[in-house]
């Protein structure tokens, strides 16, 4: 290389160790070290362009050379293969990989393809937009892979039951889970799934560091971008064999806050000496003035589209809504239980307590009303029905007041909720509640993020003036109303994720409101998520309500993306169909009742063989005598509903042909409890 007859093979110019592949200024490039020979010093001074078109440098450090030198080489064509392999698994929806889930349960396509991207290596960052189901793919990968005997999960607060709920239904494997909450707690031993919260890694540091797991899924991990915070410090330096971070939004607000991220996910790639690297690359890092001195802005963004790939090359696997949505169903409801302090689940058990306190008040007044209908005896019946409609009417003051407080318990925990959605997104969302205290909450507590309001009471200009604001203000993210006042007539496109803070009787007044976002111009699913306390009223009505809104979408085959809009003439029957729901709602859970009616009018009904009544009479007694009077058909006796009429046939001395009738009914539906010779002779067989 010294003038035109001299050739030196750069493999044999020193101790090369092993290539590495880093990110430079100037894009991926392959590297490999060596100590500098003694006499490189003058073959660098005499030949110095040459060397550095030869792909050689000598590392500077404050302006002296050290005693390395490198060689830099372009990528091979069997990593830029690799490389273009991995974008597109980063970007598949869907995979032939086979993967363990429970019965009745199945992965959607492209959460089997995130689930096989991260089989494939140690660390990942998940960060597909919110709503399609990461924690769905992270226990998918714990299912997936038998090796993994110890989990780490590090989530919000308020998302911490909701991994308990998740996992409890999507694990296959005999793994025990724990939530570690604030309060004095044992630190498990040996294998299973471990979940807490950020806060508390402080306080585990020491229990968690102890070994190292198997497992660690960070949810919402961009709550570790800041590399100088305590709880990203904690989290990045949990031991452990792989890595799983989940977040719809790594790029917060600007490139560099992904590199604490990437740099634990793949340290070989990305660390602290590559950060001036990364940050001069896709950062447009500068140095600008401040005061009487130069500092680094870091602040900017460049070659985004290169650092999309060169993510997607090496750690990340991402989908958004638009392009799985053919996957996705039109709506996806969730309950979301919210960590609730001993004061709150206090008011939740008082609820549920009386609930199950009106619901037998309720239940014995149908069934004075009922047994006086069997007798024939109109006064009574008027009677009765009139105390049915007193008992309901009272039930529902009560438990609207008893209902309210526990809503105003939780407005704060809710809001806080949607405060860590709106951080890991820079999507909008729909806030509905009941109550005017609970909405005032809500505007409150989400004011940095531009809230509109609309609710009863309000001009129609005031109510229009929120919408449009919503609709077109990129700054106004959230958008709080009234489930009544705001659940009907109005299009709120911008926004394809509803939260209900509060729960309707109604299910019907829950999918009108669902509906304000999910129409014609959304081009997303809807995610709807109802916040609840665990093992609250509103967890089981939230429940009951999703079941019955699945029975009224299949039955309408509700896909709004794709139908045009209805027709006036249609809009009637469409409307009949969802109120048949909320009737039939309304009976289960027993808060609306029909107001008194005309008692039946007697009908002859056939006399029944003598044997067959005193056997269906004598299975009635049976069932009585054994009566626990719970709700549900639990093998034994009567459920509550049936409790109180079936009592009352079993005490009658002899039973009328109508109450004889009765009686063969329920000895047919208690028939598990009874012998089959005697069901036999009360059905006349």
């Amino acid at each position: 290389m010294n003038g035109e007859t001299t050739l030196l093979d750069i493999a044999t110019l020193a101790q090369w160790g092993a290539t590495r592949r880093v990110q430079t200024r100037n894009g991926e490039r392959n590297v490999c070290k060596a100590p500098a020979p003694a006499e490189f010093k003058n073959l660098w001074l005499a030949n110095k362009p040459a060397l550095q078109a030869a792909g050689i440098s000598w590392e500077v450090d404050r302006g002296v050379f050290t005693g390395n030198i490198c060689w830099w080489t372009p990528l091979t064509a069997e990593q830029l293969a690799a490389d273009q392999r991995a974008q597109e698994l980063s970007r598949a929806t869907d995979s032939a990989l086979m993967i363990p889930a429970p019965e009745n349960l199945a992965y959607l396509g492209y959460q089997k393809a995130g689930i096989a991207f991260a089989l494939a290596r140690p660390s990942t960052l998940l960060a597909d937009e919110m709503g399609l189901g990461k924690t769905i793919q992270a226990i998918g990968l714990i299912n997936a892979s038998p090796e993994i005997r110890r989990v780490l999960i590090v989530c919000p607060a308020s998302l911490k039951l909701n991994w308990a709920k998740e996992i409890k239904k999507w694990r296959t494997r005999p793994l025990a889970t724990e939530i570690i909450n604030g309060g004095e707690c044992r630190w498990p031993r040996g294998e299973g799934i471990v979940i807490l919260n950020y806060e508390l890694l402080t306080k585990y540091e020491a229990a968690i560091n102890a070994r190292p797991f198997d497992l660690l899924v960070l949810d919402e991990a961009h709550y570790t971008k800041n590399e100088k915070a305590q709880r990203t410090k904690l989290a990045h330096a949990i031991p452990a064999t792989r890595r799983l971070y989940l977040t719809g939004t790594p790029i917060l607000n600007r490139p560099v806050e992904l590199f604490p991220l990437i740099s634990a996910l793949a340290p070989e790639r990305w660390n602290k000496k590559s950060f001036f690297s990364f940050a001069k690359r896709y950062c447009d890092a500068k140095q600008v003035q401040a005061g009487n001195r130069w500092v680094w802005d870091f602040s900017g963004a460049s070659n985004l589209p290169e650092l999309q790939k060169v993510l997607r090359e090496s750690v990340m696997v991402r989908r958004l809504k638009k392009d799985v949505l053919t996957e996705l169903p039109p709506k996806r409801r969730a309950i979301v239980e919210l960590e609730a302090d001993a004061s709150i689940k206090a008011i939740a058990a008082r609820e549920k307590a009386k609930w199950a306190e009106q619901k037998i008040m309720i239940a014995q007044a149908r069934a004075a009303r009922d047994m006086a209908a069997l007798l024939d005896d109109k006064e009574a019946y008027w009677q009765a029905a009139e105390n049915l409609r007193g008992a309901a009417n009272a039930a529902f003051e009560e438990m609207s007041a008893v209902r309210h407080e526990c809503a105003l318990a939780k407005a704060p925990l809710a809001a806080k909720f949607i405060v860590e959605q709106l951080e890991g997104s820079t999507d909008k969302i729909v806030v509905f509640a009941h109550h005017v205290d609970v909405l005032e909450i809500a505007m409150r507590d989400l004011a940095a993020y531009n809230p509109v309001l609309l609710m009863g009471g309000m001009t129609a200009e005031a109510k229009q003036g929120s919408v449009d604001r919503f609709q077109t203000d990129p700054k106004c993210r959230v958008f709080v109303g009234g489930i009544t006042a705001a659940g009907v007539g109005l299009t709120l496109t911008a926004s394809s994720h509803v939260v209900f803070m509060e729960l309707d009787w109604v299910p019907a007044n829950i999918s009108q409101a669902e509906d304000r976002t999910h129409r014609i111009g959304q081009t997303n699913s809807v995610l709807v998520q109802h916040l609840v306390i665990e093992d609250s009223l509103d967890a089981k009505m939230a429940q009951m309500i999703i079941t019955k809104q699945r029975i009224a979408d299949a039955a309408l085959d509700d896909r709004v993306a794709v139908q045009p809009a209805l027709a006036p003439a249609q809009a009637p029957a469409t409307v009949l169909t969802i109120k048949k729901a909320s009737i039939d709602m309304a009976e289960n859970i027993a808060c609306e009742f029909e107001a008194p009616s005309a008692p039946p009018a007697p009908q002859a009904i056939p006399a029944l063989p003598p044997a067959q009544v005193a056997a269906a009479h004598q299975a009635l007694r049976i069932l009585a005598g054994m009566c626990d009077g719970a709700f549900a058909q639990d093998g034994v006796g009567f459920n509550k509903f049936d409790s109180g009429f079936g009592k009352a046939l079993a005490a009658q001395a002899t039973l009328s042909p109508k109450q004889a009738a009765v009686a063969v009914r329920l000895a047919t539906k208690y028939q598990g409890q009874l012998s089959p010779a005697l069901v036999k002779a009360a059905r006349g067989a």
